[in-house]
C-alpha cells in the first residue's frame, strides 16, 4: 500500500509443468490504483431564509468510498448578493478519499 486506500502492487508467478515434469514460469505485476471517486450522501433540500442571521451552520454529510481510508468532508459557501433583497448561496460539500478523488454535491440557499 501507499496510503492511499487500498492501493499497491503485487507480483505473481505462474509455473506450467507438463507430464514430463519439464516447467517453465514466468511472473505478472499487478497494479491496483484506486481512481474511483467516494460516493457522495444526496444534498440537503434546498431551502428560504429570510434574514441571514437565520441560516444554520453547514451540517456534516458523511460519503462512501470502494477503498478503506478516511475521506475528508469540506463545506464552502459561495454567496451571490448581488441583489440584497434575493440573496443566493451555494453550499458545497466535497469529498475527497485518500487517493484524492473526489466528489460533491451542492445545496441552494435563498435569503428573501
Amino acid at each position: 500500500s501507499d496510503d492511499c486506500g487500498e492501493t499497491g502492487s503485487a507480483t505473481v508467478t505462474f509455473t506450467a509443468t507438463d507430464g514430463c515434469g519439464n516447467a517453465a514460469s514466468t511472473t505478472a505485476t499487478f497494479t491496483i490504483i484506486d481512481t474511483i471517486a467516494p460516493v457522495a450522501p444526496e444534498a440537503p433540500a434546498d431551502i428560504t431564509y429570510e434574514c441571514i442571521g437565520d441560516m444554520p451552520a453547514a451540517g456534516e454529510l458523511t460519503a462512501t468510498d470502494n477503498c478503506a481510508g478516511d475521506i475528508t468532508a469540506t463545506a464552502v459557501d459561495s454567496m451571490d448578493d448581488t441583489d440584497p433583497c434575493n440573496i443566493v448561496v451555494t453550499r458545497t460539500w466535497t469529498f475527497t478519499d485518500a487517493c484524492n478523488n473526489s466528489s460533491s454535491v451542492s445545496q441552494t440557499i435563498t435569503i428573501q
